[in-house]
Parts: structure tokens; sequence; C-alpha cells
């Protein structure tokens, strides 16, 4: 028997996927009208933004199924990839060995001269 949350996971692919369809539907919809001329530019416009809203976001659903798994999963491999970025990092390289001084040692002031000026 199956959990709520393996079925919670199976089911929201399926649930994105409609939600791509019923975008693609209302894009189909909207196209044949702006080809016929059957409605005004304001009117093409309210209908292609939430074609647009449904299928971007059954898109990203379908990816990423919640933002508990998004999180945990950047957070797992930002951890792996930490590591291996400092072991491929040459010794001795790296912004502090470049400029010795620190970051305001080209804004100094210029030395007057014994005159002072």
């Amino acid at each position: 028997m199956e959990t709520s949350k393996e079925h919670s996971r199976r089911i929201r692919p399926k649930l994105a996927l409609r939600w791509v369809g019923a975008g693609v539907i209302l894009t189909v919809i909207t196209e044949g009208l702006a080809a016929v001329n059957a409605v005004s530019p304001q009117q093409l416009i309210a209908l292609a933004l939430p074609a647009a809203a449904l299928t971007i976001g059954g898109l990203v659903r379908a990816v990423v199924p919640d933002a508990w798994t998004a999180w945990r999963d950047g957070f797992r491999l930002g951890c792996e990839t930490g590591p291996l970025l400092l072991q491929t990092r040459p010794t001795g390289s790296g912004p502090r060995d470049e400029d010795p001084a620190g970051p305001g040692a080209a804004i100094t002031p210029p030395v007057a001269n014994k005159r002072g000026r």
C-alpha cells in the first residue's frame, strides 16, 4: 500500500501536464481567434496571458514537483560541489594573492611633494 506522500508524487506530474494541456488548448484558441480577426487586440492579450501562465506554470510544476524537494536537492548538490571547487582551485590563486595591498590600495591619495603641492 502506498502512502499519501508517494501517491502525491505520482499524481503531481500528471496534474502538471493537464495544466500544460489546458494552456496549449487556450493558446490554440487564441491563435485561431487572432487569425480570423474575431476579437480585439486587447481581448487577444487577455486570452494570451492566462494561456502563457498555464503553460509555463505547468511545465515548472512538472519539472519541480514541490518546493521542499527542489530546496533539498539544491542544498545537497551545493554541498557536493563546494569541496570539488576547492580541490580544483590551484594553490596560491585567488584575489588576495593578486593584490596583496588590499582592495583600497588603488585609491590612495597622491603624495605631496616637498613644497606641499
